[in-house]
């Protein structure tokens, strides 16, 4: 049996990267963005308890900071059950496990009536991802949970209220064999090993840096986006069939580059892409059967 007198859904968006990826974990800023696709989540209390394999893994390390956080209150949450809903891949790159953490603790929250600063929700669902992530930036976190386009370093943000609404698309190059956690290691071992790796680093901050100057000049450079897909290639972190489908996008005058950590065995997750005409290249897709997604930033 279910009681559903305080059950009600709630939201969190997904996020996708301008520019700046890996280069924001050795404290270059990134320019991060909260998107319309994410997960929609409940909480259902049921009068038995429920069964304890159901909030196994990552559900299970939520359940615990949670009630950690609270502790004092002695909240019970065994009998506790989360439906969700979701339109955003997992494991893509585009800010999943932030956004669950983010709702499930919005579900909780509501559930027991409390009430957490969005700087403290911020926290939670950081120590939350760390658990998927290992070495988390913070970057998805702060944009599941703060909302808006964010200048993002060293675990501090700026909401950037320049930014004019801007559509780009989304286009999936493939669920990465390796987990982002995989991937960011993986880039420490190439910048600890190779001077060349942290002059990509630097060079990826500079990019990220003129992408924020443009945008706050009411004119982006589409242009920003090769030049920081062409680092993250140099950098290792993109796959040859993310790489062709780029080149694709570019044959067709678009501008692309990976959004995540990427990957190097089969895909890279998401490609962001920007065309000047984002139906024709939404089209060219489709007619290659490659899937898509139009998505508004603004």
């Amino acid at each position: 049996m279910i009681n559903n007198s305080k059950s009600k859904i709630f939201f969190s968006s997904g996020k996708v990267i301008l520019s700046g990826e890996h280069s924001v974990v050795y404290g270059e800023p990134a320019l991060i963005s909260a998107i319309n696709l994410g997960i929609k989540a409940s909480v259902e209390e049921r009068t038995k308890e429920v069964n304890k394999n159901s909030k196994a893994g990552y559900l299970n390390h939520i359940f615990k900071i949670f009630k950690e956080k609270f502790s004092s209150k002695n909240l019970n949450t065994d009998n506790l059950e989360i439906k969700v809903t979701s339109n955003l891949p997992r494991k893509s790159g585009l800010g999943s496990s932030a956004a669950y953490a983010h709702v499930v603790f919005l579900c909780l929250l509501n559930h027991f009536n409390l009430i957490l600063p969005e700087e403290e929700i911020f926290n939670l669902v950081w120590q939350a991802e760390k658990f998927i992530h290992g070495n988390s930036s913070g970057t998805d976190p702060s944009a599941v949970v703060f909302g808006g386009v964010q200048i993002f370093r060293k675990g501090k943000r700026k909401m950037l209220k320049s930014f004019s609404k801007m559509d780009f698309i989304l286009v999936n190059s493939g669920k990465p064999e390796e987990s982002t956690g995989e991937m960011v290691s993986l880039v420490k071992t190439k910048v600890e090993s190779n001077k060349n790796n942290s002059k990509i680093i630097k060079d990826i901050g500079r990019v990220t840096f003129n992408m924020i100057e443009s945008i706050k000049d009411k004119n982006f450079d589409p242009c920003l986006l090769t030049q920081n897909e062409r680092l993250l290639e140099k950098l290792g972190v993109v796959s040859l069939k993310a790489k062709n489908m780029i080149k694709e996008i570019e044959n067709q005058g678009g501008f692309a580059k990976i959004t995540g950590a990427g990957g190097v065995k089969k895909g890279s997750g998401w490609i962001l892409a920007y065309h000047p005409n984002k139906d024709g290249l939404k089209e060219f897709l489709s007619q290659n059967t490659i899937e898509s997604y139009k998505i508004e930033i603004k």
